[in-house]
């Protein structure tokens, strides 16, 4: 390698060859304050200041570059002529050879220097500058175009102005000696810990060598300052250095512009610097970003996700999976990314983040939540086919010896009027199999009529035995169909036994909501996947004349079994509510969202309680407060029901007054001959629909439940 000859010319440029450990971080303002006159490191035609070292036309070395071979990342080797010269790190451009000149001092470890004026400084507490710092007067007369080359990056054309700015080290301002000794020490070739070592500020969020130095070489074109196509250390870089400090005019560009420059004028060069140049973490505003409207999908789809990103810079964009079975994200650096919705056996929550990082302002996120859905195939494996297994309780008909056929028979899909439907047959009598525990017989010897109710005044059901769906557990049960075709013993008085319904039903396989409002009956509204049916809130009774709806959960929770399931006379076992015994058969252990349990008649799917693990669903459907004023859903009198609502979904639009119901807590006789006290949401007209609310993500809709779900 060739080295640059010894002049006898004053120095034109001085250079910062950079073997910073530790600097005091200085401004141009903290500069002129100081008594180390950090100007001189960079301004042309000065001598360096006496105050950085001894002063000598003989070069002055620092001890440990006397040393062969490399010293704090610097070799010494002799040129042409017989003298020493510096040679700069390889790195993966090629290194340039620099040789002593004139006058060059060095600032040793434990070399004190007061900064007068400097906040945190004084006369009587002077700071001590650890770390080693040379500086190399250099003629540039003496640079010939190839040993330029040697210590620039080359780009494809001058750059017009750039939204990036100076602040490599991402704390919000930048700074001679951090971000432009990280500049030029990079257009020198430094990589790794010699980057970066002693020359990122106190609040960088940016330190790791590697990312510094791809950040300056993707500003390559920017940090062509005198706009001549490649970006060089001893043109480029040093009129960076000045612009930093705060110099302008001549002294900005004296010495340190290339033979081929285009951009030469001084006002020109300032202002395309200050364009580059933040003024505080303040001048740049935080990025804004949106990752989108929630979306619902279907296993299997194809989902793009699409953030939308206002930056005054051109931030960095992450994407990242939150929460959710994980898949693969096509891109994860960019606004747009995608992936295939993964198969799932219920609806389950995908929550993506997209983190926007414009490298000055604290990271902005969002989040988007995917909901996947089974397909049509999964739900259609979700119904409990049996086509052998017959009930050894419950028989086809009077006096018959065979048994009702479990569950689901059949599930089919058929077109009917364009339209596609799953067509399904089932019998309607589950195989329900109950293990027996304390629980459930202290449950049963709890009832309130226990004498009436067990024909031994407690149940025949022994600890630790399973109980087959319709066996006889003591109950002292209707008449109704129990002694023809069995399940005498399995349910209390009130109920009849279930018979073989024979059901054929279809049901949407894509509902569509209905333009209009209606009631529904009080038959059959959807089926569980199991083919028993699914009946609405209501038993069909009424306080004052059809005023006061009984809730059939709370107004039968002694007519029902052990499964939370009866029949009427028809024989249709049916449930009003949840089902432990059904949970038990999909496996819902409240460990996730909550799989299927059936099918709405109209087609939509019917989940469990669970929105996640732990984490029950909320109904929207609040309890009316009987004491409150009119406008707010009361009667004004506490505890006393003598007004009904005139709109549910609007307490603003009052109430209207009534044959009185019993009062809250008031005893009432349900149809099995049970009092209970008729609490406060005993009545369907005991609720109003509140609506969302925030915070409470898992809160259903009017119908109970959810788009997403």
């Amino acid at each position: 390698m060739r080295s640059i000859a010894r002049s006898t010319r004053n120095p034109s440029i001085i250079v910062v060859v950079l073997l910073l450990t530790q600097l005091p971080l200085a401004d141009s303002a903290a500069a002129e304050k100081a008594d180390l006159e950090v100007d001189t490191l960079i301004f042309p035609d000065r001598s360096v200041s006496s105050n950085l070292g001894p002063s000598s036309t003989t070069p002055q070395r620092v001890d440990a570059m006397r040393r062969p071979g490399r010293a704090r990342g610097f070799d010494w080797e002799r040129s042409e002529a017989g003298e020493e010269a510096v040679i700069l790190p390889r790195s993966d451009r090629e290194s340039t050879a620099l040789t002593p000149h004139q006058e060059m001092a060095s600032i040793g470890p434990d070399v004190r220097t007061t900064f007068n004026g400097v906040p945190g400084f004084s006369e009587a507490a002077p700071s001590t500058i650890q770390g080693q710092l040379t500086v190399l007067s250099i003629d540039a007369a003496t640079v010939n175009t190839e040993q330029r080359a040697q210590s620039a990056m080359v780009v494809t054309g001058a750059s017009a102005g750039s939204t990036e700015t100076l602040d490599i080290d991402g704390d919000g301002t930048a700074s001679a000696l951090t971000d432009g000794l990280l500049i030029i020490r990079r257009l020198f070739g430094f990589s790794g810990e010699s980057l970066v070592q002693g020359a990122t500020g106190e609040n960088a969020t940016l330190t790791d060598p590697v990312q510094i130095a791809e950040k300056i070489d993707d500003l390559v074109i920017t940090l062509d300052i005198d706009a001549n196509g490649e970006t060089a250390a001893l043109t480029d870089g040093l009129i960076i250095m000045r612009h930093l400090f705060g110099f302008s005019g001549t002294a900005l560009t004296e010495g340190a512009l290339a033979a081929d420059a285009t951009r030469t004028d001084t006002d020109d060069i300032k202002l395309y610097l200050d364009e580059n140049t933040p003024d505080d973490v303040a001048s740049n505003n935080p990025p804004e970003v949106s990752a989108g409207e929630d979306q619902a999908v279907v296993e299997n789809d194809l989902v793009l996700l699409v953030a939308n990103v206002y930056d005054e810079v051109t931030p960095v964009i992450t994407w990242s999976q939150i929460s959710g079975t994980a898949v693969t994200l096509s891109y994860t650096s960019t606004a747009s990314t995608g992936f295939t919705a993964p198969q799932v056996t219920a609806a389950e929550h995908l929550v993506f983040q997209v983190s926007v990082d414009d490298g000055v302002n604290s990271a902005v996120v969002d989040t988007v939540v995917i909901t996947v859905s089974p397909s049509v195939a999964e739900i259609f494996s979700r119904w409990i086919i049996n086509t052998s297994d017959r009930s050894t309780k419950i028989f086809e008909s009077a006096n018959s010896s065979l048994g009702v056929l479990e569950d689901v028979q059949l599930v089919n899909p058929e077109t009917v009027a364009s339209r596609d439907y799953v067509y399904v047959e089932a019998s309607g009598i589950p195989n329900y199999d109950v293990g027996i525990t304390q629980e459930i017989i202290d449950e049963l010897n709890s009832r309130p009529r226990l004498g009436n109710d067990f024909v031994a005044a407690a149940t025949s059901a022994v600890l630790g035995s399973t109980v087959e769906f319709g066996e006889d557990i003591g109950y002292r049960s209707s008449t109704a169909n129990c002694l023809s075709t069995g399940g005498d013993g399995y349910w209390p008085p009130g109920p009849a036994c279930p018979t073989d319904q024979n059901k054929q039903e279809y049901l949407a396989v894509e509902p569509v909501p209905t333009s209009t409002s209606c009631e529904t009956g009080l038959g059959a509204i959807g089926l569980m996947v199991n083919g028993t049916s699914i009946y609405n809130w209501g038993d069909g009774q009424a306080y004052g004349n059809g005023v006061w709806y009984n809730l059939a959960p709370i107004a039968e929770q002694y007519d029902v079994d052990i499964c939370g399931g009866h029949a009427p006379p028809s024989g249709d076992y049916h449930h009003h509510f949840y089902t432990s015994c059904l949970a038990n058969l999909v496996a819902d252990e409240g460990d996730g969202h909550s799989p299927i349990y059936g099918f709405a008649a109209d087609g939509y799917a019917l989940y469990g309680p669970f929105e996640s693990a732990g984490v029950l669903a909320v109904s929207g459907w609040e309890k009316r407060d009987y004491g409150a004023a009119s406008g707010q859903g009361g009667c004004a009198t506490p505890g006393q029901r003598s007004c009904v609502l005139n709109d549910v979904y609007d307490l603003t639009q009052g109430v209207s007054t009534v044959t009185q119901g019993p009062d809250i807590g008031a005893t009432v006789t349900t149809l099995s001959g049970n009092n209970l006290a008729a609490a406060d949401g005993y009545y369907l007209e005991d609720y109003y629909y509140s609506g969302d609310q925030a915070g409470l993500s898992a809160r259903l809709d009017e119908h109970n439940g959810h788009d997403n779900n």
